[in-house]
């Protein structure tokens, strides 16, 4: 797939934001006092909950790449089916 001149202005802009936006998360951890541990903790409990979301979230690419392998099998199986009746 082809991207127009317009496509990849488009993500030129995002990836740009998303490296202006790090920049100042940079900051502004430079400027902020250390976590606590408790702070710390609750971070990362949350970050694993999020990670847990994502993973257990459906994949629709995923699912119809199941259900067109399942077909194809099925169609295999009644050729192989049709030859071995054909040859009885």
């Amino acid at each position: 797939m082809a991207l127009d001149d317009a496509q990849r202005e488009a993500i030129r802009r995002r990836v740009a934001g998303w490296r202006d936006a790090e920049a100042r998360e940079r900051e502004e951890r430079r400027r902020e006092a250390p976590l606590s541990g408790e702070q710390a903790l609750s971070f990362a409990l949350e970050l694993w909950e999020l990670r847990r979301l994502a993973f257990e979230a459906p994949d629709s690419v995923r699912e119809r790449e199941v259900e067109g392998a399942r077909a194809a099998w099925a169609k295999l199986r009644e050729r192989l089916a049709w030859e071995a009746a054909r040859h009885e």
